[in-house]
């Protein structure tokens, strides 16, 4: 197994090489959708396996106008195909409706997450114990890793890591403002004295709604960036190699491939149901709690109740704790599947490490 181990991660350096370079080229969709004379059309192929498409049936025509769509805008194309997938991917581009490169277009941009990063350290004032200094750093990473995530209104308003933060770097923690009310502050015309950013005679209110980018329809506004920001690149060559290793691990073993879909979709899995929604998930989760197979015949809410007591999804966060789970499982399920080998499931996950490493 370590033999295909190194042969596969040669190949997957290798794809990746390939896409960095062409991407580097690129001036526009055409360049990704339009067969290189070099490489063909081994940027896109690479792009639709990171996001779990097939090359061999996906319809370009699709492709181009998905990726000319406004992901923070509900009327879409890409949002009306009801397919997640589609919507990571228009996502992890920066392409206008033409298909030129558009304007970087960030919900919480670098400068303003450093400028609410400044701010609410300060809320806790200057006198600060170390433990309160570890605790404010791994708060503030959590909201860049939150906000740096974000693609639209409907996506900030349901997050409550980055509302919750930003509240309290602004002094607003304890206004109890409704949904309908933050929904009117982030969409207010700064611009225009009247708006119902402004009305409030508090400059809080109004420093909170510029720390977003949104336009008065509820739109992210755009500025200056590329095809792709290094954080989309990085995060496109992540999924590709899950999504490769999947497929090919597969072959050889049904664990492998299990564990690496369960680390793929991880992030995505915040509450018990969305995890019953998947049948590969919910064979994870039966095989590491030790759950029986009569586990699936049950009420969905009784199966929700069991899972929320030995689960903490938040859990699937954090690397470590992520880590942990799928050695648990790696274990459990070469003993029901009375496979006393050397375990290629194991040799992924066995150790802190593990793939996470590689991520």
């Amino acid at each position: 197994y370590k033999n295909y181990q190194t042969d596969a991660a040669a190949k997957d350096a290798s794809r990746t090489s390939t896409y960095k370079l062409q991407l580097s080229k690129m001036k526009s969709l055409s360049d990704l959708l339009i067969k290189d004379p070099v490489f063909g059309r081994d940027a896109l192929d690479y792009v639709l396996r990171a996001f779990d498409l097939d090359p061999a049936t996906e319809s370009l025509t699709r492709i181009r106008r998905v990726l000319q769509s406004d992901v923070s805008d509900p009327n879409s194309y890409v949002n009306k195909l009801g397919d997640e997938r589609y919507e990571k991917l228009a996502a992890a581009f920066n392409f206008d409706a033409t298909g030129k490169v558009r304007e970087q277009q960030q919900v919480v941009s670098t400068a303003a997450m450093t400028t609410v990063g400044t701010k609410y350290t300060a809320s806790f004032g200057s006198d600060l114990s170390a433990a309160k200094k570890e605790v404010l750093k791994s708060e503030t990473a959590k909201y860049v890793d939150a906000a740096g995530g974000l693609r639209s209104l409907d996506d900030l308003l349901a997050n409550k890591t980055v509302l919750d933060y930003t509240l309290k770097a602004y002094g607003l923690e304890d206004e109890k403002l409704t949904t309908a009310q933050l929904k009117k502050l982030l969409t207010s015309d700064l611009g225009d004295r009247s708006s119902y950013a402004n009305s409030f005679g508090d400059s809080r209110y109004s420093d909170f709604a510029a720390s977003f980018n949104f336009d008065t329809s509820g739109k992210v506004k755009v500025s200056e960036g590329s095809v792709q920001e290094p954080g989309q690149r990085l995060s496109t060559e992540n999924l590709y190699l899950l999504t490769t290793m999947e497929a090919e691990a597969g072959d050889t073993n049904e664990g492998t491939r299990l564990a690496l879909y369960f680390l793929r979709h991880a992030p995505e899995l915040t509450s018990p149901l969305k995890m019953l929604a998947d049948k590969a998930i919910v064979e994870v989760v039966k095989t590491s709690l030790g759950l029986p197979d009569s586990f699936s015949s049950l009420d969905i809410d009784k199966q929700a109740a069991i899972i929320s007591k030995r689960i903490d999804v938040k859990d699937f966060q954090d690397p470590k704790k992520l880590d942990a789970f799928l050695s648990r499982f790696a274990g459990l399920y070469d003993v029901k599947n009375a496979d006393s080998s050397a375990s290629p499931v194991l040799g992924l996950f066995g150790s802190v490490g593990g793939l996470l490493s590689v991520l």
